[in-house]
């Protein structure tokens, strides 16, 4: 219950205790002046008159109390004129207005042109004549027959209300390109002060920001500062491992355009997938920007190299023919069986393009009496067995026509080699037949 109602209760209980103290009080007087009790004097008043004396005090003051605290009361209870209601209504309006202000990005701008509001208050005259609203208090109860409806319409005037002496209103450049501004600023006698860039959908160069504020009232030495709208920065995707148009489509539809698009040989993906890009991805461009590429493409094919060690050159010729590849240079060195190849360039098993050259390196051929004159060598270095001069003299006298007849003699058995040179010892036979063997391979000491 509020605090008003209960305080009228209680003096309402107070009155009606006092009156009936009083009636006790008169009566018990008239008693003692009529005689009817001999035992009270005018001196000697009665415990029962003596107490109810003091309860009649401390209800009187508990009254006092009260209605002091009624006047109190009343005298914080908010009265105000309609001055300044309608000054409270207007800041409302300007407050309200200012939440709709646009904000830098916004496309759309609200005004407030009208407004309807309604007001119930208790209506009195003040001690001067002039009229109050007595607005209630929030839990306070009034009778609604006591309270007057006041109802206003506030519509916004036509005519732009006087600048203070000195000051000129700030215009709206808002939605204004640069130059615009700038222009709209000399008109009214401003300058313009800092100019700011922001990220905007606004087209670039479009005011989307200003300080101060449309209509605040500055004096002409005050610069206005501005934000002007600059195109939104893309962001550069990854275009790794997307298909060269697919990459290409996503770049131009931020408005970036596709650079120098450079070529890496891969076996590992697609032709045309993209591989690397510059700038990196997650990087922020201006708008117009290349982004360069580099496509994946297909490597060319390739023949692995066979290995010609060991053969003939012939039979290398025609491996390398079957092969797809072609005969390098040949090249003759002395050790092994003449024709056979003993190296070879690229390696067994490299990968090389189809018709690539092969070089050899192939066993040149040796004359017999070349042969004859290592066998020597080799026979005169053993202790016993057969001596160089008498191998020697043995194989001239077999007139061997070729090298292959002299491996053929050197890889003949004891018994066949005993038959040929007739060696003189059996010791002799063996030394005869490593000296020969030593011949072929060229290690003579």
């Amino acid at each position: 219950m509020p605090e008003n109602d209960a305080i009228a209760e209680r003096l309402a209980r107070i009155e009606k205790t006092l009156d009936a103290f009083q009636m006790r009080l008169s009566a018990l007087e008239e008693a003692v002046r009529s005689g009817v009790t001999p035992r009270m004097t005018a001196a000697e008043p009665t415990r029962e008159e003596t107490l109810l004396k003091a309860r009649v005090a401390e209800l009187e003051a508990e009254k006092v109390a009260l209605s002091d605290r009624v006047k109190t009361l009343a005298a914080g209870r908010l009265q105000a004129s309609p001055e300044q209601v309608t000054v409270g209504f207007r800041k409302a309006i300007e407050a309200f207005q200012g939440g709709l202000e646009p904000r830098p990005g916004d496309r759309t701008a609200y005004t407030v042109s009208e407004m309807q509001v309604g007001l119930k208050s208790l209506v009195a005259l003040d001690e001067s004549g002039g009229l109050r609203f007595v607005l209630p208090a929030p839990d306070e109860r009034f009778d609604p027959a006591q309270l007057t409806e006041v109802k206003f319409t506030l519509r916004a005037a036509s005519e732009a209300a006087a600048a203070a002496p000195g000051l000129i209103p700030v215009p709206s450049l808002l939605g204004l390109p640069r130059a615009a501004a700038e222009t709209a600023l000399a008109r009214a006698g401003l300058k313009l002060g800092k100019v700011a860039e922001q990220e905007s959908r606004y087209a670039p160069g479009t005011v989307i920001g200003q300080t101060p504020d449309p209509a605040d009232e500055i004096a002409p030495e005050v610069p206005v500062d501005i934000v002007v709208a600059v195109a939104i920065k893309p962001t550069v995707p990854d275009l790794r491992g997307l298909p060269l148009e697919e990459a290409t489509g996503r770049i131009e539809a931020l408005g970036l355009v596709r650079g120098r698009v450079a070529q890496r040989e891969s076996k590992d993906v697609a032709e045309g997938t993209v591989l690397a890009q510059e700038p990196l991805a997650g990087m922020r461009v201006e708008p117009g920007s290349a982004v360069a590429l580099v496509a994946a493409v297909a490597p060319p094919p390739t023949v692995a190299v066979p290995d010609l060690a060991g053969r003939s050159r012939a039979e290398a010729e025609r491996l390398l023919k079957a092969a797809g590849l072609a005969l390098g240079e040949v090249a003759e060195k002395e050790g092994g069986k003449p024709g056979l190849v003993l190296a070879q360039a690229p390696k067994a098993g490299t990968e090389v393009p189809p018709g690539a050259p092969v070089s050899l390196i192939v066993a040149a051929d040796i004359a017999v009496d070349i042969l004859i004159d290592r066998a020597v060598k080799a026979a005169a270095g053993t202790r016993a067995g057969i001596s160089g001069k008498l191998l020697g003299d043995r194989l001239r006298a077999l007139e061997l026509k070729d090298y292959a007849a002299f491996e053929t003699l050197a890889s003949a058995s004891l018994e066949e080699l005993q038959k040929a040179i007739g060696a003189p010892t059996p010791r002799g036979l063996q030394d005869a037949q490593m000296a020969l063997r030593k011949a072929l391979k060229g290690e003579v000491g």
